[in-house]
Order: structure tokens, then C-alpha cells, then sequence
């Protein structure tokens, strides 16, 4: 028997039977695909995805974590509210809402102190009327 083997492998007749040895991290018969948990044509290491990921892994994939529906990044670590709160659109829409806030207490300062003006003038008004002479 004649063992065609990949250019991951070499192929080995030592008894008559010819078996293909496989490169690091290479497998099957042919030495084609990945170990699991190793990705892409050189058969790499996946990242550790954690308890809430798998690896993307196999000979024609990339090796990325695919994660749980509410996890997010690179390794499936963060709770997906947290990530979008902590990613850029996050930043963003929380700086938004930062501004939006200052605003609001300036107008509310803003016509506080012109009703306190307007009570001041007010109280002018009829501190004068009282001192204004007798005719």
C-alpha cells in the first residue's frame, strides 16, 4: 500500500505499510486537517476562549473565538453589556449622555438664579416704595 500524504506530513514505509507522520498538530490519514483547538493552514494554537467560547478552529478557519450571546472580545471575557458600555459607541453614547446632563443642571441653575434675580429686584421694588417720600 502507497500512502499519499499532505505537505503536512511525511510519508513513512517501514514494514510494507505506508502510514503518514504527521507535522505538529496535524491529523487524519493525510495529515489535511488541524488538531482541534488549531487553526488554519499552519495548524496554530487557538486562543483560550474561556468558559464562554469556542475556538473557530479547523485547517480553513481563523482561529477566532465565537462566543455566547451575552459575551463579548477577543477571549469571550466580558459580559456583553459591559463590552458595548467600554467599547467606542459606548464611550460615545456615554459622553452623550455625560453632555446631556451638564446641560440640564446649567438650565436649571440658570433659571434658578434668574428667579432669584427676579425676586431680588422685586424686593428693590418695594424696599423703595416704602422709603419713597410723602407727598
Amino acid at each position: 500500500m502507497n500512502a499519499t500524504c499532505s505537505s503536512n506530513g511525511q510519508c513513512l514505509n517501514t514494514t510494507g505499510v505506508a502510514f503518514c507522520f504527521c507535522n505538529p498538530h496535524f491529523n487524519d490519514s493525510v495529515c489535511s486537517t488541524c488538531e482541534p483547538l488549531y487553526y488554519g493552514p499552519n495548524c496554530s494554537p487557538c486562543l483560550d476562549c474561556g468558559e464562554f467560547g469556542t475556538c473557530n478552529d479547523g485547517i480553513s478557519n481563523d482561529g477566532k473565538c465565537d462566543c455566547e450571546w451575552n459575551y463579548a472580545g477577543k477571549q469571550c471575557s466580558t459580559p456583553w453589556f459591559f463590552y458595548f458600555v467600554f467599547s467606542a459607541l459606548g464611550l460615545l453614547v456615554l459622553m452623550l449622555i455625560v453632555v446631556f446632563v451638564i446641560v440640564i443642571v446649567k438650565i436649571v441653575k440658570q433659571r434658578q438664579s434668574q428667579g432669584m434675580v427676579q425676586g431680588l429686584v422685586e424686593s428693590v421694588s418695594v424696599g423703595n416704595a416704602e422709603r419713597a417720600p410723602l407727598l
